[in-house]
């Protein structure tokens, strides 16, 4: 694999930190499919172990799995809800049922299930500290919830709903971030904005900039539904406007 994709291999930075001068979007993409398949593979090796199934030999091998994918769906997803492109948009639509495929490749794995709930039921014979059994019991919820005790027909079933919810929950979160865009509220004059404090100001000049709206100001909606400077602002009209642009959003019709 070459290793010119930074997220083949671990960063060398402080505290394992993205290496971000050197990450392009060119970069997620193989990233993703790289992370599937070697996540996969790992996956496989420990299934096809002919020993019986011991924390050793399964539990850990499972949570050290898919370190690339981990590596990647990280950057990509702060990347996606923090800085939005039309590119980011797209990517995580084409990769919301991929992902959900392959967890469900994982959690739906019967020889997997069975080693995980062998190593489960036997929990009181294996010699585990407090942290070890919390994980045994961790992905035998998880892995009992998400459907792996079910028959094949109904793994069937459960499959082709998850693609489609993750498919749908994608393009839902997308149209309510552009509804958001849409709705934030522009300022004309910076006296509007009293109450605020300089550097709230300021950024609210490059927010308007960044959109073309050279000379004023605007205010981005942010989570929850009261935005935090309601509490400061002293113009009861431009907290009116604030507020209800808020709630508007996802109400409005439309996508």
């Amino acid at each position: 694999m070459p290793i010119e994709n930074p997220f083949y291999a671990p960063s060398t930075l402080p505290y394992g930190l993205p290496p971000f001068a050197d990450i392009t979007d060119d970069h997620y993409r193989p990233a993703f499919d790289h992370g599937f398949e070697e996540q996969l593979a790992e996956i496989s090796s420990i299934t096809r172990c002919d020993d019986l199934p011991t924390f050793d030999n399964t539990m850990i091998p499972l949570e050290k799995s898919g370190q690339t994918l981990e590596r990647v769906a990280t950057v990509f997803y702060n990347k996606s809800s923090a800085d939005s492109t039309d590119f980011t948009n797209a990517l995580e639509e084409e990769i919301a049922p991929l992902l959900a495929a392959h967890s469900d490749a994982i959690k739906l794995d019967a020889r997997l299930y069975s080693r995980i709930k062998t190593i489960h039921d036997q929990l009181a014979e294996f010699d585990l500290d407090a942290e070890s059994r919390y994980l045994v019991e961790r992905y035998y919820a998880e892995f009992t919830l998400a459907g792996a005790g079910l028959d094949e027909g109904e793994k069937a079933k459960l499959r082709e709903f998850n693609q489609k919810l993750s498919t749908l929950t994608t393009r839902f979160e997308k149209n309510l971030l552009a509804d958001t865009n849409e709705l934030a509220v522009v300022i004309d004059d910076v006296d509007d904005l009293d109450g605020l404090e300089a550097g709230e100001i300021s950024a609210a000049a490059e927010a308007a900039k960044s959109r073309g709206l050279e000379g004023k100001f605007l205010v981005t909606l942010v989570l929850p539904t009261g935005h935090p400077y309601l509490d400061a602002l002293t113009n009861p009209a431009v907290r009116a406007r604030i507020m209800d642009a808020s709630r508007a959003r996802g109400g409005r019709g439309g996508a």
